[in-house]
């Protein structure tokens, strides 16, 4: 009497599965992972692009500072009293174009942006009062650049402080950001590691159990 040969086709079938499954899995985890670090790297370049133009603002601003001073100190020249007015006005354009930098990048990312509109426009305020106080620049009268000053001394420390701490605030939640997307990602990673070994031990006692199958078959009845 001939004994039943044992159907070796679910086995081969369960085993191809399981291989299709543990090769899918890794191509959905390697997108996944592509996607999510595309993500998170954008972010980063973005909140990178507004720091920069934060203290690129605050430089301005401070150039802008040093061209009042020289306006006050080498404007009894004609043409040096233009120049420096015009150096004056391209950094205050400086500043205005860094802050609205930042504000589009921070409305970009879904962040805060209040700051830097505000910043922007305490700035506007600002240098409105300093061309206020140039209208009564007299270059002729040596006391001219001393009572000029006096109308604005001090102004800019606040909003140079205040661009200061915005530019450390978006470097303090890029850092947040880049701690948690690389938290995330270790978490990703050990759960595609113990899904793909636990895929990967299925697997293998399938093979395992489809050979011995396969040998039980090939003996002589």
């Amino acid at each position: 009497m001939t004994s039943a040969r044992p159907n070796l086709l679910r086995p081969a079938a369960l085993v191809s599965l399981l291989i299709f499954i543990l090769g899918a899995t890794g191509l959905f985890a390697l997108s996944y992972a592509n996607r999510q670090s595309a993500a998170a790297l954008d972010r980063l370049s973005a909140m990178h692009a507004a720091r920069v133009a934060a203290v690129g603002a605050q430089v301005s601003f401070k150039t802008q500072v040093q061209e009042w001073k020289n306006i006050l100190l080498r404007g009894q020249v004609a043409a040096d009293l233009q120049s420096h007015r015009e150096r004056f006005d391209a950094r205050a354009a400086d500043v205005q174009a860094g802050l609205r930098t930042v504000e589009t990048h921070l409305k970009t990312l879904g962040l805060d942006a209040a700051t830097a509109t505000r910043l922007a426009s305490e700035h506007t305020t600002l240098l409105e009062t300093y061309r206020r106080a140039l209208g009564d620049f007299r270059p002729e009268d040596p006391r001219a650049p001393f009572t000029t000053d006096r109308a604005v001394r001090g102004i800019d420390r606040k909003l140079n402080d205040d661009i200061d701490a915005l530019a450390r605030d978006v470097e303090q939640t890029a850092s947040e950001e880049l701690a948690a997307f690389t938290a995330a990602s270790s978490a990703r990673y050990a759960t595609l590691r113990k899904t793909t070994l636990g895929v990967s031990v299925v697997a293998v006692l399938a093979a395992l159990w489809l050979v011995f199958q396969a040998n039980r078959a090939a003996r002589p009845a």
